[in-house]
């Protein structure tokens, strides 16, 4: 017969010294000292990537809006199409002073171009966490026929 003992499980830890349980609680240290840097860049990133997509949605949808005023009759002006994109860009949460906007086709014949167009600069904080050219222009145009 075979003779079944049971050993009691030893843990790494318990085999360890204290001088020993010192440099491995240092090593961590270490470590998280090299990771944090590295996810909270990350995470930053990911912020700033949705808040330049959120920029770039919000100035499509302002020329959308612009032109859309733009085409509907003889009577509306370049000026009624900048106001309409520049109250879109501030309830998007833009700052309308910061956007260049251009209308054009106003005054058209039915069935040619009104064209609206937004460019506006956003600033990227992960670019500028490591020190480059932190700001990006963002531009969208939209053109309709006018009624």
């Amino acid at each position: 017969m075979m003779n079944m003992t049971r050993h009691k499980p030893t843990s790494l830890r318990s085999e360890l010294t204290k001088p020993q349980r010192k440099a491995e609680f240092g090593q961590a240290l270490v470590e998280l000292g090299i990771l944090v840097p590295v996810i909270v860049f990350l995470l930053v990133g990911v912020v700033d990537f949705g808040r330049i997509l959120m920029v770039r949605h919000v100035i499509t949808n302002a020329a959308r809006e612009g032109v859309r005023v733009a085409i509907i009759s003889d009577q509306s002006t370049s000026s009624e199409a900048t106001e309409t994109v520049q109250s879109y860009l501030s309830r998007g949460g833009l700052d309308p002073a910061q956007a260049t906007i251009s209308v054009s086709g106003t005054t058209a014949e039915a069935g040619q171009p009104s064209v609206v167009a937004v460019t506006y600069q956003v600033t990227s904080l992960a670019l500028k966490m490591i020190h480059a050219s932190s700001t990006i222009t963002m531009d969208a145009t939209s053109t309709m026929p006018h009624e």
